[in-house]
């Protein structure tokens, strides 16, 4: 979108990690904590140039100013996990939906392949 190929664009992920076999392999992985459970998740976001949002007349959440994967120094961070247990795959379009109905700040989460998305957000 920032290079000007695309108006819009749709992005997401789903994820059934609630499935017996795949909890036990996490558990054994040592990806789950005592009491913590996988859950099912998913979530989709439209995003879109700002000229097309504008032009029609839709509500804009926030700018997305930086996106970036980089290799993580730490273990995962999941914000989710304490509510609806942890959404894997779907864990990263949940949470940035989530934040982009917040306004501006920054959305830092890693996962279990050890790499950390951070996105800086700006309300407009």
């Amino acid at each position: 979108m920032a290079t000007g190929e695309v108006d819009c664009a749709l992005a997401g992920a789903a994820d059934a990690a609630a499935h017996p076999a795949t909890f036990v392999y996490l558990f054994q992985a040592g990806l789950l904590k005592k009491g913590e459970y996988p859950a099912s998740g998913s979530a989709y976001l439209v995003f879109e140039s700002l000229e097309t949002a504008k032009k029609g007349g839709r509500h804009i959440y926030t700018q997305i100013e930086n996106m970036r994967l980089t290799p993580s120094d730490g273990g995962i961070s999941d914000p989710l996990s304490e509510r609806i247990g942890r959404t894997f795959a779907a864990a990263p379009a949940l949470l940035l939906g989530l934040k982009s109905m917040d306004g501006e700040g920054i959305l830092s989460i890693c996962g279990v392949d050890q790499q950390k998305l951070e996105v800086n957000l700006n309300a407009l």
